[in-house]
């Protein structure tokens, strides 16, 4: 058997067409490169997608706290205009007994030409407003005098006595407090 072996250099054109044709190694080294550059791109497509979606849902929630914060806000706002109602309310009912006796206090000392025309509580300073008419100065002082002989009234303060020219009779309003124990000591 005889083996035929060329010695002649091969022609250009043949070295031309080997020449031009990739190697396999490179072929095949560039489809695993577009196929982890696909695989890559579809990872961060996945990835990107995710994210939003959970960004998206983080700011739903946001939206949602942040209505419930304003509901827990405005509910601490009443809750504390509650306290402070049931605080004044829970006063005038420990200070009303002291207060109604004083009423009837005054009323016992009223002198018999003295007209009332109101009594109302006041809340600072605590007391009772007394508004009315007498035929005088000199009446009121007395009606002055008979309240701050009373065991039970701290004071009593005339603010304000006018004489009414049309009828003669003199306007005032007196304020009275009473003891801080209900009693003078």
């Amino acid at each position: 058997m005889q083996n035929r072996i060329n010695l002649l250099s091969p022609s250009a054109e043949a070295k031309r067409q080997v020449g031009n044709r990739p190697s396999q190694g490179l072929i095949i080294a560039t489809v695993v490169v577009v196929v982890l550059s696909v695989a890559a791109y579809g990872c961060i497509f996945f990835l990107n997608a995710r994210t939003e979606a959970k960004i998206e849902e983080n700011r739903n929630k946001i939206e949602k706290l942040a209505h419930v914060s304003a509901v827990i806000s405005e509910f601490k706002r009443v809750s504390g205009e509650k306290s402070e109602t049931e605080g004044a309310v829970n006063k005038i009912i420990a200070a009303k007994p002291v207060l109604t006796k004083c009423m009837d206090e005054a009323a016992k000392l009223l002198p018999p030409s003295v007209v009332l025309r109101s009594m109302n509580l006041t809340a600072n300073p605590r007391g009772i407003n007394i508004k009315g008419t007498a035929p005088s100065h000199l009446v009121i002082a007395q009606f002055q005098g008979n309240l701050l002989d009373s065991e039970i009234l701290k004071n009593a303060f005339i603010r304000q006595s006018i004489r009414d020219e049309r009828t003669g009779a003199v306007n005032f309003e007196l304020l009275i407090t009473p003891e801080e124990g209900g009693m003078k000591q």
